[in-house]
């Protein structure tokens, strides 16, 4: 049998480990609750090739068109995206596209598109090429309206 200062020692030492471990653990718990939710099956997968993709988010239809057509890197396109609600056409609205490759750092790639009639914002930009042949795409529209921003991500590849 040990001491009874060795056993004080022992059981000591074993809450110093845990201190910061649930130290650790509340911590990480308060940063997963303030970080906003992502859901990977919110992203939608869009065949741009093929014409104009759309998604539905919180009373809202946002399409997405990127020509001319087919969609190549290095070339100068035409971005739109339209939106629709249940009521009328946002035309009070700031819209962007966000260009980003999925799990990998290409730089930032931000078009800002201007409103050229109610519900319809377009600009020009370039996707660039990845040094590594990659070409599936993340588009993450970015609409800024009355103090709020919805973002609507979506996956496509380019020629």
């Amino acid at each position: 049998m040990l001491p009874a200062t060795d056993r004080a020692t022992r059981s000591n030492s074993g809450r110093l480990y845990r201190l910061p471990l649930a130290a650790l653990f509340v911590l990480l718990m308060l940063l997963r609750a303030s970080a906003p939710a992502v859901d990977d099956n919110a992203v939608a997968w869009c065949r741009i090739n093929d014409g104009p993709c759309r998604t539905a988010v919180q009373n809202l239809i946002v399409s997405l068109d990127i020509t001319p057509r087919p969609v190549m890197t290095m070339r100068e396109l035409s971005f739109t995206v339209s939106l629709l609600t249940t009521a009328q056409a946002p035309v009070d609205a700031a819209v962007s596209v966000d260009l980003t490759m999925p799990g990998m750092v290409m730089g930032r790639n931000t078009i800002i598109l201007k409103s050229r009639s109610a519900g319809r914002y377009e600009g020009m930009g370039v996707i660039v090429r990845c040094p590594s042949g990659e070409k599936l795409w993340r588009a993450t529209i970015d609409i800024r309206r009355a103090g709020r921003t919805v973002s609507v991500p979506f996956l496509f590849e380019v020629e």
